[in-house]
């Protein structure tokens, strides 16, 4: 039995709601007593939502990604958004990911959003993101040089290879602004209590 199934939330409804009105960030700050690592778990359980049997498959599909790193190296997240059409949330993801230049947490997000759009079936995905560099080197204006960012434009190429059909595009910060919040919260959990990771 998971944490979300043990607290009655499993489909993290709740706790979806609350990580919108509280930062808990800040509230684990003012009560250390708190299990952190517990409240990590159910965040992560919750956040990363899985599709529900009633939301339609296959069908036009919004991704919105981002990644931060705190020094860039330095503690870096991840975030994505998912949402149909209408622009209905479907999904978000906010996850710290270590040490990580912010390059390499742009591409990590865009992995994470797209297994969440595979979740969902989609068979038409526009992806936003506000790293230009990433999408140029997506559609092939810019050549990908780093090792590390090959081997993650490796993957991102293979992942988009299962959507029948999509669009990438870079956009405004902005434009993009929920998926910079959980990327700037996933960073901000990869800094440890002594100090940056």
């Amino acid at each position: 039995m998971t944490l979300l199934e043990r607290t009655g939330d499993p489909d993290g409804q709740v706790l979806r709601l609350l990580l919108a009105a509280v930062d808990f960030d800040r509230f684990l700050a003012e009560h250390p007593d708190v299990d952190r690592e517990a409240v990590e778990e159910y965040r992560r359980q919750s956040v990363a939502t899985q599709p529900s049997p009633s939301v339609p498959r296959g069908g036009s599909l919004v991704l919105s990604t981002d990644g931060a790193s705190l020094g860039n190296p330095g503690p870096a997240g991840i975030g994505a958004v998912l949402a149909d059409a209408d622009g209905t949330v479907l999904a978000e993801v906010s996850e710290p990911i270590g040490r990580a230049t912010n390059n390499v947490a742009e591409y990590r997000a865009l992995l994470r959003g797209l297994e969440e759009a595979r979740a969902f079936e989609a068979a038409d995905l526009r992806i936003l993101s506000d790293s230009e560099l990433m999408v140029r080197q997506i559609t092939g204006v810019y050549r990908v040089k780093d090792p590390t960012l090959r081997e993650l434009h490796r993957k991102v190429r293979a992942a988009l290879s299962a959507i029948p059909a999509w669009k990438i595009e870079a956009v405004p910060r902005e434009r993009n602004s929920r998926a910079d919040v959980l990327a700037e919260a996933g960073a901000r959990r990869a800094v440890t209590p002594g100090g940056r990771s």
